[in-house]
């Protein structure tokens, strides 16, 4: 009976690891802290940014960019669905590039180094 609850136990460990996707855990202060050169005086925004209407749990701004961390990815979605112009969705967090302060070459690196840095089974 003990190896049963052993297999089960392996089981739902391994499942949660091939479904944790590291982009949920995103604290958006080491964006501030160490900031990327994509994203120049860059300072968290949460009370500004995030609002009842779009209900993000950390925001940043940025000279070239806004990133708002959600609580799930399919709300982070529909919150890059209604605030249009140039949004990306990496899972729960939408980044809103401002126009014309960065080239489509250097918003694709971002994007990028957000995707690649935080999902566990490397895409990249």
């Amino acid at each position: 009976m003990a190896f049963i609850g052993v297999l089960f136990g392996l089981f739902g460990l391994s499942k949660w690891l091939l479904d944790y996707d590291g982009r949920q855990a995103i604290d958006l202060v080491g964006y501030v802290e160490s900031p990327s050169p994509h994203m120049p005086k860059a300072e968290m925004a949460s009370e500004d940014l995030c609002s009842d209407v779009v209900p993000c749990v950390q925001a940043v701004d940025s000279e070239t960019l806004t990133m708002r961390r959600f609580e799930s990815a399919p709300q982070a979605s529909a919150i890059a669905a209604m605030l249009g112009g140039d949004v990306r969705v990496a899972g729960w967090i939408v980044v809103a590039f401002k126009p014309g302060a960065l080239t489509d070459e250097e918003k694709e690196d971002f994007i990028s180094a957000l995707y690649c840095a935080h999902v566990p089974h490397d895409p990249c």
